[in-house]
């Protein structure tokens, strides 16, 4: 029996965990690029999974909320993309654990989080 790859279950959780880190920047730490930058691993993920394609995914585009076109901006946007690609390449196929109604009351609950922090101490 050869070595087990990714499920979806598991890149899900990965792609939660980093929309959450791009979340706490883009609310809480605007400066902190770097966070911005693991939090592109997200979106490549979730369309790889909504998509469910075997191609490398590159996404190129600027967050209409900083404003910002420079070049800083979408080279740290596509270093995160690229940055899923080997999370990608480790798909299974699997389905992997039934998380869903978590995974739909997560994204709302995660911002009313941030935004009652950011309310409260900044």
């Amino acid at each position: 029996m050869g070595a087990r790859g990714l499920d979806a279950f598991t890149l899900k959780i990965v792609a939660l965990a980093a929309m959450t880190v791009d979340h706490v920047g883009a609310l809480l730490y605007p400066e902190a690029l770097w966070l911005r930058v693991i939090g592109r691993l997200a979106m490549p993920i979730i369309a790889f999974l909504l998509l469910v394609v075997v191609s490398a995914l590159v996404f190129v585009g600027v967050s209409a909320g900083t404003g910002d076109n420079s070049y800083a901006v979408i080279n740290a946007i596509n270093l995160g993309c690229a940055l899923a690609l080997p999370l990608l390449r480790g798909y299974d196929g699997r389905r992997g654990r039934d998380f869903r109604y978590f995974f739909y009351a997560y994204y709302p609950a995660h911002l009313l989080a941030l935004c009652a922090i950011r309310a409260l101490w900044f």
